[in-house]
């Protein structure tokens, strides 16, 4: 129920353009190649308001950050080609794959981040008019930082006898990062990222699977105090659960069971609000269970809920004593979360077009930081809309409210 920004001070604004090329080409029924490329161009003038924990009586330190000439290049291009091959009694839908993105950030702004705002009260808000944030050729200070990676990958889908379907596939990645304003590389690293996993279908409507999968992620956009990139964050997850339909399709549902590792996972730094630091180990564990479909005639639903009992930060090994989290719960985690979602168009002659529908989203309690020195409390999200097609000539036309 309280904005503790400023609305006018607490403003992204710029523009952003993205060109996109996409073909393919197929040799034959099996074999097709396809290429994207991708160019964006972002330029942002970025002012923002940073603040910690209020105080009994309510009085908030705030502070404020403006970065007035962020720009960001971002170039992104795959080429892959997948085929169908027959060895014995197994198929195999191959994928061979190659994809690159350069990305060029550039960033003029507050080299110590901060500019102290007035006092400001939760319980009697006084919000500012559009303030000039004083920046002297002392305190700007210049990012300039770009980041490389090439990536090679290989999949094989199998179909087996007897109902088995397995997949097995690896990717290669090899990232660097560079600061061009001090003309050093701040991160280079290559890994070999596995994948598999097996499927058993009993039934035509029911599914038995497990995976296993390792993952590589880009460095880290958030920066250290000396203008470094975070290493790349590093993940690895074992997932087992059931799939099952029913009415040929039309209602689905999946149970999982996962086990997710991340290494390298960014979070606020305590010290300075604009800056990150990155925990050694996070892992998650829990289940998941989703539904969709159409149980009656016009009447669909798309529900979900997880639950994660173990969340915690397993590994924390900052040099420095404060950072020390290790063995707390991972913040803003929830135990629970769930999600339903109901729709209903008439099938009635004089009603046809009409539909309307309602949802919630429920987040149980959270974390508010990696010490849990606070906790955030549960909130439910609820939402209704109606909308009604008609058509005028060959075009179909639909209003909608939410």
């Amino acid at each position: 129920t309280r904005f503790v920004g400023d609305p006018l001070n607490s403003v992204n604004k710029g523009y952003r353009t993205l060109y996109g090329l996409n073909w393919s080409h197929d040799f034959d029924e099996n074999w097709t190649l396809t290429h994207r490329f991708t160019f964006e161009h972002m330029a942002f003038d970025n002012r923002t308001m940073f603040f910690g924990k209020a105080n009994a009586d309510g009085t908030l330190g705030r502070f404020y950050n403006q970065a007035p000439d962020t720009t960001s290049d971002r170039y992104y291009t795959t080429l892959n080609l997948t085929g169908k091959i027959d060895t014995g009694p197994v198929r195999h839908k191959l994928l061979f794959g190659y994809d690159y993105f350069h990305i060029d950030d550039k960033l003029v702004g507050l080299r110590n981040c901060c500019v102290a705002a007035s006092a400001f009260n939760i319980y009697a808000p006084t919000y500012l008019p559009y303030t000039v944030i004083p920046v002297s050729p002392a305190t700007i200070g210049r990012l300039d930082l770009s980041q490389e990676w090439h990536s090679l990958y290989f999949q094989d889908q199998m179909e087996l006898p007897y109902n088995f379907f397995a997949m097995g596939g690896f990717r290669f990645d090899s990232a660097t990062a560079v600061n061009n304003f001090a003309n050093v590389i701040t991160t280079k690293e290559d890994q070999v990222s596995p994948r598999g996993g097996l499927l058993w279908r009993p039934a035509p409507w029911l599914s038995v699977y497990g995976s296993y999968s390792q993952g590589f992620g880009a460095a880290n956009s958030v920066f250290r105090s000396d203008g470094a990139l975070f290493p790349a964050q590093t993940s690895e997850q074992w997932e087992a659960g059931l799939k099952a339909e029913a009415d040929d399709g039309r209602l689905t549902a999946t149970f999982a069971y996962f086990d997710l590792k991340k290494r390298n996972l960014p979070v606020p730094d305590p010290l300075n609000p604009n800056l990150r630091r990155t925990i050694g180990e996070a892992e998650t564990r829990g289940i998941e269970f989703d539904v969709s479909g159409e149980v009656l005639p016009g009447l669909r639903v798309i529900g979900a809920y997880s639950y994660l009992p173990f969340a915690k930060i397993t590994k924390d090994s900052d040099a420095s004593g404060g950072y020390r989290n290790q063995g707390k719960r991972l913040y803003l985690a929830p135990e629970h979360y769930g999600s339903f979602w109901m729709t209903y168009e008439f099938q009635q002659a004089s009603l046809l077009g009409l539909k309307v529908g309602a949802g919630v989203v429920a987040v149980g309690p959270r974390e508010g930081d990696q010490g849990n020195s606070y906790q955030l409390p549960g909130y439910a999200i609820v939402n209704v809309m109606g909308s009604y097609s008609w058509r005028i000539g060959p075009t179909r036309v639909t209003a909608q409210l939410n």
